[in-house]
């Protein structure tokens, strides 16, 4: 009897050990279904997220075709999809529109003749991701811009001329403009070992605001800023004209090398450190770009320590004179620094004929 019970206390906990071993092995396997749960709507939600950002994606890409569109049809007054395979006026718009940048035959006359006296706006289409706007604006002639816009082409390019800039030339004279216009067209305007012929803006050009008009007239405002370092010694002049050499920057004789973006090739290489000064040019840069665009900082190195700010219009250049004037945050961080209007690299006459 007492074996009996003995057997059959021992059957009872082996059954209870095997009803517990079974009870966490279905939980095992309960969490790995969950858990697997879990994996497969983290992964769906991930699909969902990656779909929608693709159909943001294409949204963006149609809005921005659409803003291209616009683009092309507000500059050469031509519809997008326009068919342009004959050998008409519209071959020649494709020639000129299509082709990449160079010197445009004179057989091809597009608005040889601005189609407005007023017109003060030229474009150059197709330009290089590698020459840089300074590059431009450095060999340019005819008299002070109003403003300098760059942006991307977008007229439909393939391969490397996905990359090209569109840069407009907002002369503040219409004279200015047909000055440097019928110079370009001789083939002498050069720019990095090829000749750029620029096109007339088919919309024309509005006046310039009053306002800016009245700080160039009275003032001599540009879109150019200098930074002079008024209480600087000999050594951090010697410095900088060591770290940079003489007469850097658009129009001196030591060119600076900067791209659309604004930066320095020859800078970047260097580390933009003006010697001793404590100033760096990428600070600079972001310090007067509250006031505008600004598409370059070059130093310039004379006789003085002066840093020249170029930004893209006479507007955002007046903004930030009258701000370093009225001694805000700007002025106060450059207290040793005076400023004044600079020098426009395209204010210069255009070379006379050489017949």
């Amino acid at each position: 009897m007492g074996l009996r019970e003995s057997q059959e206390r021992s059957r009872n906990r082996e059954s209870s050990r095997n009803r517990e071993g079974n009870r966490l092995r279905d939980k095992q396997r309960g969490d790995l279904r969950e858990r697997g749960e879990r994996g497969e709507r983290r992964e769906r939600l991930k699909s969902r997220d990656k779909e929608r950002g693709r159909n943001r994606d294409r949204e963006k890409d149609f809005s921005n075709k659409d803003a291209r569109k616009e683009r092309f049809r507000s500059i050469t007054g031509k519809d997008w999809g326009r068919n342009v395979t004959t050998v008409d006026e519209g071959a020649q718009h494709y020639a000129i529109i299509k082709s990449p940048m160079a010197y445009i035959p004179s057989s091809i006359n597009f608005y040889a003749v601005s189609p407005d006296s007023t017109n003060r706006i030229l474009f150059f289409k197709g330009v290089p991701a590698y020459v840089g706007v300074n590059d431009v604006v450095a060999q340019a002639c005819g008299g002070p811009l109003e403003k300098v816009v760059v942006h991307p082409t977008m007229f439909g390019g393939t391969g490397e001329e996905a990359d090209d800039n569109t840069i407009e030339f907002h002369f503040v004279e219409a004279e200015h403009a047909r000055n440097f216009y019928h110079y370009s067209r001789t083939g002498r305007y050069i720019v990095n070992g090829q000749p750029f012929c620029p096109q007339w803006f088919f919309q024309g050009s509005d006046p310039i605001d009053p306002e800016v008009m009245v700080h160039i007239s009275t003032e001599g405002a540009r879109r150019v800023l200098d930074l002079t370092l008024s209480h600087g010694s000999k050594d951090e002049v010697a410095a900088m004209i060591a770290t940079y050499g003489m007469g850097g920057g658009p129009g001196g004789h030591e060119k600076s090398g900067v791209g659309v973006g604004g930066y320095s090739r020859e800078s970047k290489r260097r580390g933009v450190k003006v010697v001793s000064l404590g100033t760096n040019i990428a600070e600079i840069q972001r310090d007067f770009e509250f006031y505008g665009k600004v598409i370059s900082v070059v130093p310039l190195a004379t006789t003085q320590c002066t840093i020249s700010i170029h930004y893209e219009d006479v507007w955002s250049a007046t903004k930030a004179y009258a701000a370093f004037m009225r001694r805000d945050f700007v002025s106060r961080k450059y207290k040793s620094w005076t400023i004044s209007y600079g020098h426009d690299p395209v204010d210069r006459p255009c070379p006379g004929s050489l017949l």
